[in-house]
């Protein structure tokens, strides 16, 4: 599972670093070009308020569950360890996912509201709701895998939601996402059993 992992994350590294680098621009200067400033200004600012109101919803859900994930592993229960620790992670990709669903779902709203042409309003869209994300991660320290990995799955994910809508097959996102969040969960899992065992090999 590591391996596909990494390979879906190595074929697709070129599109997000091109992403990363230019789609947040071009799109930016594409809506103002066509009278959007209004759209541009506002994604702008949620994007800035983003991670502090991410941390907000998220923060209580994590303490909860960290802190009975730290009382289990102190305690070298595995089974109820990795269990507790699945279910963060569910919790953690679910709240992910549902924003960038939603999120998506109201930039191609406003594209067709507008009457213009999706592809500024889908690449804005990117630094606007995968660019907190990455911004949250270069917070964290070098070593947080599951935090870069939980981006690269959004970054992924907004790729593919952008290929299927403008393909016209925006019915097949969850058939294929969430397949895609399963495997990159599992992964996290198994790194986990990892550090546990390591962790606490006599």
């Amino acid at each position: 599972m590591i391996g596909l992992v990494a390979s879906i994350i190595s074929v697709t590294l070129p599109i997000i670093l091109a992403c990363n680098l230019l789609a947040g621009l071009a799109g930016g200067i594409w809506l103002v070009f066509l009278g959007q400033w209004r759209i541009v200004a506002s994604g702008v600012l949620f994007s800035l308020l983003f991670p502090k109101l991410y941390l907000l919803i998220t923060l209580p859900i994590h303490l909860l569950v960290d802190l009975r994930l730290i009382s289990l592993a102190e305690k070298r229960k595995r089974l109820a360890t990795l269990l507790v620790g699945a279910l963060s992670l569910v919790l953690n990709v679910t709240i992910m996912l549902a924003w960038l669903f939603i999120a998506f779902a109201y930039l191609i709203g406003l594209a067709s509201v507008t009457g213009l042409t999706g592809v500024p309003f889908v690449l804005f869209g990117y630094s606007c709701i995968v660019g907190p994300f990455t911004y949250m991660a270069s917070q964290e320290p070098r070593d947080s895998v599951g935090t870069y990995l939980n981006v690269c799955l959004m970054q992924i994910a907004y790729i593919v939601l952008s290929v299927l809508y403008f393909s016209n097959l925006l019915w097949l996102s969850l058939p294929l996402i969430v397949p895609l969040a399963v495997m990159f969960q599992a992964v996290l899992l198994q790194i986990s059993a990892r550090e546990f065992d390591d962790a606490h090999r006599a």
